[in-house]
């Protein structure tokens, strides 16, 4: 397992989320078609060994980077092995900042928030970005914005944007490597 810690470079699995030419992995998979991904890096902080829970069937627990595919993990590790590896069950026990610990059920939810919560309170862990109001309207109007003129960007990963009078407009996803960053959710058309 040590072989698997700190940073690793992952392929992509088909069955995956991820664009290739403007179409999801996951969709050309369903046809039939492979296509060549490209290897992505990620971080595996922790790999722990919990034992064995049956017959060549083994229990670990994995604190990663976002991006990090757990299945993929799985079938690297087999392969290192030799015989082979699938995953069989997985169980997220932390993800964006919550603990299991801190999840409620809805009903407990309805019982304890009078007031619904704001539009954004599910992405508090994320890092912001405050736009100016051209950049809200390109924003709004589903345009990149260029990093280059978002002083004091916070970094990486999936971003909340705000317009300058802290209304949320959506989520963005930097390119570094285009300059720009994505709206991948905007939550209102702009009506002007």
């Amino acid at each position: 397992l040590p072989a698997f810690t700190g940073e690793i470079d992952q392929i992509p699995p088909m069955y995956s989320a991820l664009s290739v030419n403007g179409q999801r992995l996951y969709d050309l998979a369903r046809q039939g078609v492979e296509v060549e991904r490209k290897p992505r890096r990620v971080t595996v902080r922790e790999l722990e060994y919990l034992g064995q829970t049956g017959k060549n069937e083994f229990k670990i627990r994995v604190a990663c980077s976002r991006g990090t595919y757990i299945r993929t993990l799985i079938d690297d590790i087999g392969k290192q092995l030799g015989p082979g590896a699938v995953m069989t069950a997985l169980r997220r026990t932390a993800a964006n900042g919550f603990t299991e610990a801190e999840a409620k059920t809805e009903e407990t939810l309805r019982t304890l928030l009078p007031a619904p919560l704001p539009v954004d309170a599910p992405f508090a862990a994320l890092s912001a970005v405050t736009v100016s109001e051209k950049q809200a309207v390109r924003f709004l109007n589903g345009n990149d914005l260029a990093l280059s003129r978002l002083p004091g960007f916070p970094g990486e990963g999936l971003t909340r944007v705000y317009a300058p009078d802290k209304t949320f407009l959506g989520l963005g996803l930097p390119e570094p490597d285009a300059d720009a960053l994505r709206p991948k959710r905007v939550l209102r058309k702009n009506e002007s």
